[in-house]
């Protein structure tokens, strides 16, 4: 259909003059044999495989076969689903979970924006949240320039592209960004997602990246910062209770030891009713 035709490169007539094995080039006859007994025998199979396209380059491909007869013939009615994004994903949440093990708090979301950098290839990446109980202010709890860690700072809400983001909005400008925010002198790109609690569900921060250079459509890679954002979101949370029980245990200590510096009571007179 005109989807494969759209997705392979080859115009249908080239299609209807092919073979299974001209798309797929990692499937031998002996394997197709199999496939299709298999197949014939259950009705159904899914498997992960790859494709060829007019150009010679190969992409992971889901197929779901369906056997069915039709007077008297026998046909495979299958369907196709391009996997690369989902392999890309989970590339990347195996490299994060790789690189991250063992680290927390603000390193953790140090690293997470030196990934952000890299994959996105940008100059600036910066994980923030809010600052204050109004949300109109917002801290960088990290702030990197390529790999570069710099020092973060806060900042008013109003006037940025962090205040669409905090809206529950995905934010991309690939060029002069400075036209529509003025308050970002001397940068040319920015791209950003909120992060959500995973406790309210609500957004809590941002994580994006700038460039003083324009970006292209291909680094509007939403879908790469959502899978930062939750890691994000989970650690910020995580932060957030650490210090909450700090504050407590250090409030209970201040109690004991005010208990222990009271004197004691001498001569005091309990009376039982």
């Amino acid at each position: 259909n005109n989807a494969v035709a759209r997705e392979s490169g080859y115009s249908i007539d080239e299609l209807m003059a092919m073979s299974v094995f001209d798309i797929n080039p990692t499937i031998t006859k002996k394997d197709w044999k199999r496939a299709w007994d298999l197949t014939k025998k259950l009705g159904q199979e899914i498997l992960e495989t790859e494709h060829r396209k007019k150009d010679g380059k190969l992409y992971p491909v889901e197929v779901t076969n369906n056997f069915i007869e039709y007077a008297g013939n026998e046909y495979f009615c299958s369907s196709v689903r391009d996997i690369r994004k989902r392999k890309m994903e989970e590339e990347l949440l195996r490299t994060i979970s790789e690189q991250t093990a063992g680290i927390t708090g603000e390193d953790y979301l140090l690293q997470l924006a030196k990934f952000v950098t890299s994959c996105l290839n940008i100059r600036y990446a910066m994980v923030s949240k809010y600052s204050n109980a109004e949300h109109t202010r917002m801290k960088m709890l990290s702030y990197v320039e390529r790999h570069e860690a710099l020092e973060g700072f806060e900042y008013e809400l109003s006037g940025t592209p962090c205040e669409i983001v905090m809206k529950g909005n995905e934010f991309f400008c690939a060029n002069n960004l400075e036209l529509s925010y003025p308050k970002e002198k001397d940068i040319n790109s920015w791209i950003a997602v909120p992060i959500y609690s995973p406790t309210t569900g609500k957004p809590i921060g941002n994580i994006g990246g700038f460039d003083n250079a324009p970006m292209t459509n291909e680094q509007n890679q939403v879908d790469i910062l959502k899978i930062f954002a939750a890691r994000a979101g989970a650690e910020i949370e995580r932060i957030e209770a650490e210090e909450k029980l700090k504050l407590a245990n250090a409030k209970l200590e201040e109690l004991l030891a005010e208990s222990e510096e009271r004197p004691n009571c001498h001569g005091c007179v309990l009376v039982l009713c």
